[in-house]
């Protein structure tokens, strides 16, 4: 129980660091406050599934397969949540900065690469939060 709460919280702070380097007019439609963590619920709440499907589909649990799970997982809530019930809105011709001046700012021409960055970018980090947590 002690660590669902702490997955829950860990995703939901990953979803909030997105926002923040996306920008929360860029991603959310309605950008208060009660919305980014709202938001930050669900998108943890569909990655808590990985595990559950990974088993479901008699795949073993390993670090690569949770990444590949955690990207389709990702994708299929970021395209749901922008095709299908219209509360996030993907950056076209937009510019993503790190603030860090050894990063160059990335210049995003699409949607579907807005997309598909912003889920690679959302997944990595909260995989690379599994991998670290699981290794202490």
């Amino acid at each position: 129980m002690n660590s669902l709460f702490y997955s829950i919280f860990k995703n939901v702070l990953v979803f909030c660091f997105v926002v923040v380097v996306f920008g929360a007019n860029n991603i959310l439609i309605n950008n208060s406050v009660a919305s980014i963590i709202g938001v930050g619920i669900v998108f943890s709440i569909f990655l808590l599934l990985v595990p559950s499907i990974l088993k479901s589909l008699k795949l073993p649990i390993t670090s690569g397969s949770l990444l590949m799970m955690n990207f389709i997982v990702g994708f299929v809530f970021f395209f749901t949540g922008f095709y299908l019930f219209n509360f996030l809105k993907i950056p076209d011709k937009g510019i993503i900065d790190f603030g860090v001046s050894f990063i160059a700012p990335i210049y995003i021409q699409d949607k579907t690469v807005s997309l598909l960055f912003l889920t690679l970018f959302s997944t990595s980090i909260s995989w690379i939060f599994d991998v670290v947590s699981k290794n202490k």
